[in-house]
């Protein structure tokens, strides 16, 4: 039996990673990616048992891109305001470093079926901790009672679209900075007859 390489298997996500970047996760397939990283398409399945195997990998190794850099910036302790700036801070600087990991994730968690079979919110210990934390600021009267996953899908495609509209120079930075739209997004979290309460 041959012996894995850990550069080749990160060089096939990689290559992965662009193609459903690129050309969409229809386009991906063993025999393109084979191609593009001059790899047999015999020694691709060394790594990964078939292509949803290779594309649940490579979501996840973006996934714990992710949760990680959140990890290391994110406290929850102090005010809902510090969190939430914190959070909103923590997921822009990450897109905008990583844009390809935020992409992939986008797009294979707006797939019917992968959304089925990848991990979800209550395999990460990040957000078992975050998910905790809103229950307990909810309970609080802190944040607004919705749907703790409703509050957070809203604020992480909130941050995208301003990453993006940045990006893509619909608006500049010093036009509407990070902290006017922290100003804009946090009454869907905070609702005003708490404001005062949760400044104290």
């Amino acid at each position: 039996m041959k012996s894995k390489n850990e550069s080749r298997k990160n060089k096939i996500i990689k290559v992965t990673s662009k193609i459903i970047v690129t050309d969409g996760l229809a386009k991906v397939s063993i025999l393109e990616i084979a191609k593009k990283t001059k790899i047999s398409h015999s020694n691709i399945y060394i790594y990964f048992k078939d292509k949803e195997d290779l594309l649940i990998s490579v979501f996840t190794h973006h996934l714990d891109l992710y949760t990680s850099f959140l990890d290391q910036n994110i406290s929850l302790s102090g005010s809902v305001d510090n969190v939430l700036s914190e959070t909103v801070k923590s997921i822009y600087d990450f897109n905008n470093s990583n844009p390809t990991s935020i992409k992939v994730i986008q797009l294979m968690r707006a797939d019917p079926h992968f959304r089925k079979v990848l991990p979800s919110v209550n395999d990460s210990q990040l957000f078992i901790k975050l998910f905790n934390w809103i229950e307990n600021e909810k309970s609080a009267n802190n944040v607004r009672d919705f749907n703790s996953i409703l509050l957070a899908d809203i604020l992480f495609n909130s941050i995208l679209s301003y990453s993006n509209a940045i990006q893509t120079h619909d608006f500049t930075y010093s036009e509407v900075p990070l902290s006017n739209f922290i100003s804009l997004i946090r009454p869907l979290f905070v609702d005003s007859t708490t404001l005062n309460e949760s400044r104290k």
